[in-house]
């Protein structure tokens, strides 16, 4: 992110805090909003041109093949992630399951040519699924703090943050739409370029593949027969209410191209099979590396199923006040509270890119 967009995100921070008069009044309060808008005009102007304002309207999220192809995505790569960081020995700090979701979104990001309004979907279906297994776990009072996984909100916050930080100029809406509180997204350009460089190092060790200074992956060496593939095996489905859409995940020409890119991209030595399994306990996946298989349950993708007939809905609750009662309920005089300067912040805002447009138009 530019450093003009770094003030620029300070500026509209600031405005929303002034125009709701924390901590200022009087001539400091006028002072600040003053300061403020300058840090907006000049961060604008640095890093905006009037053509960069875009707004990012989801459209296939809604379909529910596309939600579950997504998540099923997701799903494979990451526990693909943990299968290559066995095999190479690849020594990770921090946890493997966190280091696993961000191979699996930098992949998703990366084996795209640019942000394009389907990668956008399927990174949204990801991180919208895990907002609403956080609801789940919240309704059911069934949050499990132990676990080796981060919480299923952390998981959202750090896929729209790596998302947003791909390119903060045309996701903004992300931000603005309460999908990413600011002092996350501060620096979300950052993680995003430290995830570049250890994906980039990654490659070295585990692929035929570099990654130019373009970040596209070229070719350096060729694989030999000796290598393993990943092959998915679909078991019989014996129960269920939705065999079209598993036979239609079957089929799938995005799995199979995923499928295709993963052979020809990884150094693998030996074969993973992929069991799309019924015999299961409960929604699940798991990379097992004592048999060196990779399974996944039905009932995992009858949840992205069923979660993804809540999706319309938490996109429409995010643009409220009420997406921060996702997380932690307001009283109704904070809820009040913000509103009131959202709007206040929503009326500056129109303002100052009014001004702008005007100004690079002469």
């Amino acid at each position: 992110m530019k450093q003009g967009y770094r003030r620029y995100l300070v500026g509209k921070y600031l405005v929303g805090k002034y125009l709701a008069g924390t901590h200022f009044s009087g001539t400091d309060w006028r002072h600040g909003v003053c300061a403020a808008m300058i840090m907006c005009l000049i961060g604008i102007s640095g890093a905006l041109r009037a053509d960069d304002i875009e707004h990012y309207h989801p459209f296939k999220v809604y379909d529910a093949q596309f939600y579950v192809e997504s998540n099923l995505e997701f799903t494979l790569l990451h526990e693909l992630a943990h299968a290559v960081i066995d095999h190479h020995q690849i020594p990770v700090l921090g946890g493997q399951e966190q280091a696993a979701d961000q191979i699996a979104v930098m992949l998703l990001i990366l084996m795209h040519d640019g942000l394009d309004p389907q990668l956008l979907d399927r990174l949204l279906a990801v991180s919208a699924d895990w907002m609403i297994q956080w609801q789940m776990d919240l309704k059911n009072q069934n949050t499990v703090f132990w676990d080796v996984h981060p919480l299923p909100i952390q998981r959202f916050y750090e896929v729209t943050c790596l998302a947003y930080g791909s390119n903060p100029d045309v996701l903004e809406s992300l931000r603005k739409d309460s999908w990413l509180p600011i002092e996350r997204a501060w620096d979300c350009d950052l993680e995003f370029k430290e995830n570049q460089q250890a994906l980039a190092w990654l490659a070295t060790k585990v692929s035929h593949y570099q990654f130019d200074p373009e970040w596209k992956l070229k070719r350096v060496s060729a694989a030999s027969d000796s290598e393993g593939q990943v092959n998915i095996h679909w078991t019989n489905r014996t129960k269920g209410e939705q065999p079209a859409l598993y036979q239609s995940l079957k089929n799938s020409t995005r799995l199979k191209r995923l499928l295709a890119s993963i052979n020809d991209v990884l150094k693998l030595k030996n074969d993973i099979p992929v069991y799309i399994e019924t015999m299961c306990a409960g929604p699940d996946a798991w990379w097992n590396s004592k048999q060196n298989i990779v399974i996944i349950c039905y009932e995992l993708l009858e949840q992205f199923a069923d979660n993804s007939t809540r999706v319309s809905s938490l996109i429409d609750e995010m643009k409220t006040v009420s997406a921060r009662n996702l997380i932690v309920p307001l009283t109704a005089q904070e809820a009040a509270f913000i509103n009131d300067r959202d709007d206040r912040y929503s009326e500056i805002t129109r303002l100052i890119k009014s001004w702008l447009k005007q100004k690079l138009a002469e």
